[in-house]
């Protein structure tokens, strides 16, 4: 992979390996394309040509169970630049630490507020991070290269969902949220086993007996998948179309400055300072 096109050097995170500056992903992402518009207002940032060209939802089939969300992103040229993870993860450990989590069948007949306090911890790679005995219960890849999701709408999920629930439910709503209607019809091939919380958690079903997506995320959660992304629906929008307006009024501002001869060097060089204090405050933002 060429040093200068992997995802931690596009987004300006120091190191080869996930740290907790990663947790910033919409404000890494936004301002990597703010800072593009900086550098060379008439091309857009090398981060917005990024898209995801697979995501996966992998179980941990180890003790305690764990589920996460790992997304594959690639170039314009359709070359792997960085991997993704998403996961919740229980607050009292390390962001950097293996991850935990109560188990399906222990969450499910509590409220929200009964879980372990947690957070949602993301973590950016530039090579395929280890499995460590973590099987993939669903995969997805987007054939068409014009229907992949942008990192700023892969930010918005982010934001959006962030409701404190188990692992399955997190990392099954970022997954739905992600791909799209398509996920529903998913079926897996993986036999791992999920407790069948629609019966009381007393029986255990293999993903590959589940049934579809849809299927699987009722028996594990109780909860019907649509309704829940309906529910969750407005507020997806509402950030998405948020993003997408900051960085809109960013260049247009930043384009009527050069049309009319009102970006000075000076100016430009300001702003960049702007972006090199942004850089300094990253971690504690």
């Amino acid at each position: 992979m060429n040093g200068s096109q992997n995802l931690r050097t596009l987004l300006r995170l120091d190191g080869e390996h996930p740290c907790p500056a990663d947790g910033n992903l919409h404000r890494l992402i936004l301002s990597e394309y703010e800072r593009g518009y900086v550098a060379n207002w008439r091309a857009p940032s090398p981060i917005s040509s990024c898209r995801l060209k697979a995501v996966e939802l992998l179980k941990n089939s180890a003790s305690p169970q764990h589920e996460y969300i790992l997304a594959v992103v690639v170039d314009s040229n359709d070359h792997t630049v960085g991997y993704i993870r998403l996961e919740r993860t229980d607050v009292s450990r390390s962001v950097l630490s293996p991850t935990r989590c109560r188990s399906p069948a222990s969450s499910t007949s509590h409220s929200s507020s009964d879980l372990p306090p947690a957070v949602h911890r993301i973590s950016i790679y530039n090579d395929e991070p280890p499995r460590d005995g973590a099987r993939v219960v669903y995969s997805y890849t987007w054939l068409d290269a014009g229907r992949r999701p942008s990192l700023v709408e892969l930010a918005a999920v982010v934001v959006a969902i962030h409701e404190d629930k188990q692992c399955y439910w997190y990392a099954g709503m970022l997954m739905y949220a992600i791909v799209g209607e398509d996920v529903k019809g998913l079926v897996s091939s993986a036999a791992v086993q999920y407790p069948d919380n629609e019966q009381g958690g007393r029986i255990m079903v293999k993903a590959n007996k589940a049934g579809t997506f849809a299927t699987l995320f009722r028996i594990v959660t109780t909860q019907d998948i649509s309704a829940e992304h309906a529910r969750l629906e407005p507020a997806l929008k509402a950030k998405k179309t948020a993003f997408h307006e900051q960085l809109a009024a960013y260049r247009h501002d930043l384009l009527h400055r050069v049309q009319f001869e009102r970006t000075s060097p000076e100016d430009l060089e300001r702003l960049q300072d702007e972006f090199k204090s942004r850089d300094e405050t990253r971690v504690s933002g």
